[in-house]
């Protein structure tokens, strides 16, 4: 029995490594939705963009807010700071800091999220392209 419950206790230790977890107790992010343009109705010539919408956020972090973990399989996204600076935890990687005016690319096999280890208030702008009806 003993061996067992050290083997669950074992996989779920190297399960939570694997993955970057957001600390215990952090303010959450303020998401302002700003606009979701369906690529089909606005932009009809585009046939690769058919089944797609373009969405477009505001996230504010407050210092000492994260985001929680995203996944960009099928939604890439930009990302621009538009206020501050954060830290991007990226799975597999060391911490990456993006100052303001700093934009990212995020695609297929990235997996982050965001933080704002400053003393300040941070924001950024992130367009995403989503299928149209995820499921």
């Amino acid at each position: 029995m003993k061996t067992k419950s050290f083997a669950a206790l074992a996989a779920l230790a190297t399960l939570a490594l694997a993955v970057p977890a957001p600390a215990q107790t952090v303010a959450a992010p303020r998401v302002t939705e700003h606009r979701s343009i369906t690529i089909a109705e606005a932009f009809p010539e585009l046939g690769a963009g058919q089944g797609f919408v373009l969405h477009a956020r505001k996230i504010e972090l407050s210092p000492g807010a994260r985001t929680e973990l995203v996944d960009h399989a099928s939604r890439p996204s930009i990302t621009y700071v538009t206020r501050g600076e954060v830290m991007e935890h990226r799975e597999g990687a060391a911490p990456l800091r993006h100052g303001l005016h700093a934009a990212t690319m995020d695609r297929g096999g990235i997996r982050h999220y965001w933080e704002n280890a400053s003393a300040v208030p941070a924001e950024l702008l992130v367009v995403d392209l989503v299928p149209a009806d995820p499921r």
